[in-house]
């Protein structure tokens, strides 16, 4: 009945899903995201407005924070990782940098309130006391890591594609750094003292015959060291090679190492269940062993990975970014059968161009494991064309545990990354950047990017309200936030698809050239005391609600949130529409 009040339930969930069109989405999707940025999956439902980041070492030392985090030397971050040190039994980040007025890169050493500690110059190189480490930076825009435990220690294998594999790791000898090349040895006996390369002559490390010399990624499978994708022209892209069984450094064949001929160009490779899954650009193998026997199997020639550093475990599952968007490796009900049905779909139109507008060589990944969340930065060729407060990335978590269903995505901006680790020290989960200027970062802490504000935007697709011919008058809306602390909520509306010729009440006529019309409360405290007379009440509960006070007709609708500053984090769970018809036109 015309002027009736009516209203719908908005439940804030699915994620962005800027793939499909409004009609679609108004039929019962109402909740997801034509825009969402800086937003991630709720603990408690709804969009949460990400956390902030800071500098990873506070102020000491008679320095400031900004100091105490920038790695001696001159470029990006090449790497930076957490590592568990079982000799010394503490926790640190180790970051590489490359070397102010040298060509090559060294490796540096935080522990908590401590300064940055170059490691890599005068530990133990291939055997060899008081040497320095100083692989060629030339080339190298980010290292890979893998971090692995063989019964000896926790280890760390380093590559780049430009300098042989290294692993290093901490003994009562001191920073151990032990390079792998094709003319070294299991025992590194009478190493050189000097970076080995691979056409050098005999005892120049560890390995042997079997191993690449400059590959561009590592994984540790069963007992053994995997090498794949020789950034050299010496030895085909296409080839993995492994140690000998329980001996990562023993490299030769008649130890029992050997190259495995994949027919892709490897760019990344990880242990999955019982396989290592071998992916390159335009297919994926997996890799299976049984007691003595190893072979190579296809998993797919009609799709690939695009972006080396995309591949991530997470849910049960290993994501990686294809040609296609998101997929997943997924264990099916079948014994050995595998799924790669897209993740993405609901973001496609912002995946297939990415190639043609950023290195997705550059791409970075994080997994915050406390979330089922995983974040991807991505970086143009040269990456300081684009602004930290510009850089963008993807943002994707589990609302179930159905990571068929259950995946939801966004996007980030504002955290300009060239590489990324979590991981543990003592209790607390780290997650970790560095950036092009050469600084280490903590994320998931505070409420600023870094004293910047953070701006977060949620903006349905257009609502119809059941029925895209009748038009209605929207007279308020309830958007129940569950807020962490102070904050400011700002609401912008679009009538009917952004029809530019459409016919706006004086008052809406701002919002329908764009600019922000902004109603509702600005600067309200939500606590738990119950006498505190600035809390909402609702049911018995505390459960605030920001109510706005609309008066504006169309069609269809859509509301657009936007907070900007330096607040607490909060979740954006529903939204009530209240609104009156007008009949068919």
């Amino acid at each position: 009945m015309p002027d009736q009040t009516q209203q719908q339930t908005v439940i804030c969930q699915g994620g962005l899903a800027n793939s499909e069109n409004h009609l679609a989405l108004s039929d019962g999707k109402e909740g997801v995201a034509a825009r969402l940025v800086n937003y991630e999956v709720g603990e408690f439902g709804g969009y949460r407005r990400i956390e902030g980041f800071s500098y990873l070492n506070p102020t000491g030392n008679n320095n400031t924070a900004e100091d105490n985090s920038t790695v001696p030397g001159t470029g990006s971050i090449l790497g930076v990782f957490v590592y568990r040190d079982l000799y010394d039994l503490a926790d640190d980040v180790i970051a590489i940098r490359q070397v102010s007025g040298q060509s090559y890169y060294s490796i540096y050493k935080m522990r908590a309130g401590n300064t940055w500690l170059n490691i890599s110059d005068g530990g133990k190189l291939n055997n060899q006391s008081s040497q320095n480490y100083r692989p060629t930076a030339t080339g190298v825009n980010r290292v890979h890591i893998t971090k692995f435990n063989d019964d000896e220690g926790n280890k760390i294998c380093i590559t780049d594609g430009v300098n042989p594999a290294v692993i290093y790791w901490n003994t009562t000898g001191g920073h151990n750094f032990q390079q792998i090349v094709s003319t070294g040895n299991t025992s590194s006996t009478d190493a050189n003292a000097g970076a080995p390369q691979g056409s050098s002559g005999s005892n120049d490390g560890y390995g042997g015959d079997q191993a690449i010399n400059k590959p561009k990624c590592s994984a540790f499978y069963k007992t053994s060291l995997y090498l794949g994708g020789d950034g050299s022209n010496d030895q085909p892209a296409s080839v993995v090679a492994y140690s000998a069984a329980s001996d990562i450094y023993d490299f030769s064949a008649s130890g029992g190492a050997a190259q495995i001929p994949v027919d892709v160009d490897v760019v990344n490779m990880m242990p999955f269940r019982d396989d290592l899954y071998i992916f390159g650009r335009t297919g994926i193998k997996r890799i299976k062993q049984s007691g003595t026997d190893i072979i190579a199997e296809n998993v797919t020639r009609n799709l690939g990975c695009v972006a080396p550093d995309s591949v991530v475990e997470i849910g049960g599952d290993l994501i990686f970014l294809a040609q296609d968007g998101f997929r997943p490796v997924a264990g099916t009900a079948r014994i050995g059968d595998i799924e790669l049905e897209t993740l993405s779909k609901s973001i496609q139109s912002d995946l297939i161009h990415l190639s043609s507008t950023y290195d997705l060589d550059r791409m970075v990944s994080v997994v915050i494991p406390s979330k089922a969340q995983v974040r991807y930065f991505l970086n143009a060729a040269t990456p300081t064309d684009i602004s930290v407060a510009d850089a963008p990335g993807f943002i994707g978590g589990l609302r179930t545990e159905d990571n068929t269903t259950g995946w939801e995505w966004g996007r980030i901006q504002g955290i300009q990354a060239n590489c990324t680790d979590s991981g543990y020290i003592g209790n607390i989960e780290y997650i970790v950047h560095g950036d092009h200027a050469g600084k280490i970062y903590q994320q998931e802490i505070g409420s600023d990017f870094n004293g910047a504000d953070i701006t977060a935007i949620y903006e349905t697709p257009y609502i119809d309200m059941g029925d895209p011919l009748v038009r209605k008058t929207i007279r308020k809306v309830d958007a129940f936030i569950r807020a962490e602390g102070t904050m400011t909520m700002g609401l912008t509306l679009d009538f009917d698809y952004g029809d530019p010729d459409l016919f706006r009440p004086a008052d809406l006529s701002s919002i329908t050239e764009g600019a922000i019309s902004e109603f509702g409360r600005a600067g309200v405290t939500y606590v738990d005391d119950a006498d505190d007379a600035s809390i909402f009440l609702y049911g018995g509960q505390t459960k605030p609600v920001l109510s706005y006070q609309i008066s504006g007709s169309g069609h269809s609708v859509q509301f657009r949130f936007i907070s900007t500053g330096t607040f607490a984090p909060y979740s954006i769970q529903g939204l009530i529409l209240k609104f009156t018809t007008s009949g068919k036109q």
